[in-house]
């Protein structure tokens, strides 16, 4: 069944170029390509898409560079990147610039393909669906903050709150009951916690919450972790935030507007 959804798709092998495309195409999309980053950026002026899939490793200018493009476009298209050479770097760069998704080649499941271009397209759409938080008293958006220790849950609360209407959850028990009974622009969430997962307050609040903003953290960041982040759609990814709440504020207010990203602390 046709989409109706407009797809670039940049990559500077022809025969992959091919493959991405007919897979594509099959699934009902209408798809463009390109085989350079410059060639891509100069179609992105000059058309709308709803979704770029570019190749990371390109001649001349990256795929990276067109997610940078990308992203200035008003509205902008869900990104995906693919790459062969993947590495915990290379997918934290990925989601800093506002990829929706990392895929590693070669792309052998092309029904798992057309699973995660419809999520991408998904997670878009949420995105621009979502409402400015409502500005009252100086502060803009209800946070949720679920960290289990007390001194760092003290700090980003506190810090968070000269902007945010912040309310700090000890665990995962503890969100999961405020979820129940208050709304939340935003969960800003420990991925490790007792008994359980920031994952698995993230996802609660999803599916309780339309339009609820995430942003994951974590102490022990891996290749592993990253892509649950992306599996999950959150917003941004951070390490250890309270080593520059200047920049933890950001992240949580452009997560609020419906941009990614992932700090490195």
């Amino acid at each position: 069944m046709p989409t109706g959804h407009e797809v670039l798709v940049v990559d500077d092998e022809a025969v992959v170029l091919t493959v991405l495309r007919e897979a594509l195409r099959r699934g009902g999309y209408r798809v463009t390509t390109a085989a350079s980053a410059e060639e891509a950026i100069d179609l992105m002026h000059k058309r709308r898409f709803d979704l770029v899939l570019t190749d990371k490793n390109l001649p001349g200018a990256s795929g990276l560079d067109v997610l940078r493009a990308a992203r200035t476009l008003t509205p902008a298209p869900a990104i995906v990147l693919i790459t062969g050479y993947s590495s915990f770097d290379s997918a934290i760069e990925a989601m800093d610039i506002g990829a929706h998704d990392y895929i590693e080649k070669p792309i052998r499941d092309v029904d798992d393909l057309r699973f995660r271009i419809r999520r991408a397209l998904s997670r878009r759409d949420e995105q621009l669906a979502r409402p400015r938080p409502t500005r009252t008293g100086g502060r803009a958006g209800r946070v949720l903050l679920v960290e289990v220790e007390g001194a760092r849950r003290q700090l980003l609360a506190e810090y968070l709150g000269k902007s945010h209407h912040v309310t700090p959850a000890k665990d995962g028990d503890e969100a999961l009951e405020l979820l129940k009974h208050a709304h939340f622009d935003l969960v800003l969430a420990d991925r490790h916690l007792p008994g359980g997962s920031g994952l698995r307050v993230i996802e609660h609040a999803q599916r309780l919450l339309p339009h609820c903003a995430s942003v994951l953290y974590t102490a022990y960041p891996s290749y592993d972790s990253v892509q649950e982040a992306f599996a999950v759609g959150v917003d941004a990814y951070l390490v250890r935030p309270n080593d520059d709440l200047k920049k933890l504020g950001e992240k949580v207010s452009e997560a609020l507007g419906g941009r990614g990203g992932i700090l490195l602390g």
